[in-house]
């Protein structure tokens, strides 16, 4: 649902190229409303087809690895966000970032007893320091809205930046501290 037609051999216009980025290439490069409607309807579809197994393995993953998409959240906003190479044209990579810091702080709450067990202080750390990232990210805003990392001046980049890197070596050790063994 949110694959880059990046590695696709028709790059934007190949057939592949399906889901959010592309419906958000077309609402950002002046296609029409007639040649996005059957990506949005597949995208609907998709959407549906998650939500109907939403609880299975395939889908939900094994829950042992949570512990590690905790740190790879917030990593895949600096990587993928940040770096601006899933932007379509829209520029929303602070509100994806924010976005993903929701689901990173919910993950932390599961896991709260724990790493309170483990690693005291940890999680109360890094929930500050998701809310240096997501005030950073309100500061990068202008006139209420979020603007693209391009346009935003470059100190208020680099607060950003600072502010999720600094995360990111907190939750690092998530991971490691909640390791299961393999014969889980």
């Amino acid at each position: 649902m949110d694959g880059l037609p990046g590695g696709l051999p028709g790059g934007v216009r190949d057939p592949a190229f399906t889901g959010l980025h592309r419906l958000e290439y077309g609402l950002w490069h002046g296609q029409s409303a007639a040649a996005l409607t059957p990506v949005a309807a597949t995208l609907a579809r998709d959407v549906a087809k998650v939500r109907r197994h939403l609880d299975s393995a395939d889908l939900a993953g094994d829950p042992t690895n949570l512990p590690i998409r905790t740190h790879e959240i917030a990593e895949d906003a600096l990587r993928d966000h940040l770096s601006g190479m899933d932007d379509e044209g829209s520029g929303s990579a602070y509100a994806m970032t924010s976005a993903d810091l929701t689901v990173t702080r919910t993950l932390l709450g599961y896991e709260k007893p724990l790493l309170a067990a483990r690693a005291p202080g940890l999680v109360t750390t890094a929930d500050a320091q998701i809310g240096a990232v997501q005030r950073a990210l309100g500061a990068a805003k202008s006139g209420g809205k979020w603007r693209s990392p391009s346009a935003t001046p470059l100190a208020a980049r680099q607060r950003v930046t600072g502010a999720l890197g600094a995360l990111l070596e907190t939750l690092d050790s998530v991971p490691t501290l909640l390791e299961v063994p393999p014969t889980h």
